[in-house]
């Protein structure tokens, strides 16, 4: 049976804070409080939960130093669609150096949507493409290391979403998107 409404006492290591000192078991006998990693550099901190003072639970929280973040291009990466056609999200990955997701790195976006310049018929140099459109914005990877990105498109006409997304000091990943005509 499950132990509702018994108090949790939430302790946390140095470097990390927690949304509450206390907080209530569910129905189920669950119980979450939020935590947030501060200063930790880099090292560990421990995270205890404790019921009746002395059935108690700990997670370890790894800091990653920022040039070990790397962000990589996941769903929705290799689209391509015809003018008049919306284009899917596209879901970018952030991960540590070993592959572990990252939860709560922020990722800055950069995207262009530049004119269709589809395919140069004299050798040499070609004409760059108007740029129709430009947006920047950031974000945070969510609890599985995802940032989910709507692509920037001038509606109804051929062009060519252009996505770049840089994490950390090292992370860096660019997508290319066509819309066809």
């Amino acid at each position: 049976m499950a132990a509702a409404g018994v108090p949790v006492v939430w302790t946390a290591g140095s470097g990390v804070t927690l949304s509450s000192g206390t907080t209530t078991a569910d129905g189920t006998g669950s119980a979450a409080v939020t935590v947030s990693a501060t200063r930790m550099g880099a090292g560990t901190a421990t995270v205890t939960g404790c019921v009746w003072s002395t059935v108690c639970a700990s997670w370890t929280v790894t800091a990653v130093d920022s040039s070990q973040w790397r962000v990589e291009a996941g769903t929705g990466a290799s689209q391509s669609v015809s003018a008049g056609t919306t284009l899917a999200a596209v879901t970018l990955n952030v991960t540590d150096t070993a592959g572990h997701a990252l939860q709560g790195a922020a990722v800055s976006l950069y995207q262009t949507a530049d004119g269709w310049e589809g395919t140069c018929v004299v050798p040499g140099r070609c004409a760059a493409s108007p740029v129709l459109a430009s947006a920047q914005s950031s974000a945070i990877s969510d609890a599985n290391g995802s940032v989910t990105v709507t692509p920037l498109e001038v509606p109804g006409l051929p062009q060519v979403v252009n996505i770049a997304a840089v994490t950390g000091t090292q992370g860096f990943v660019a997508v290319s998107l066509p819309v066809t005509p």
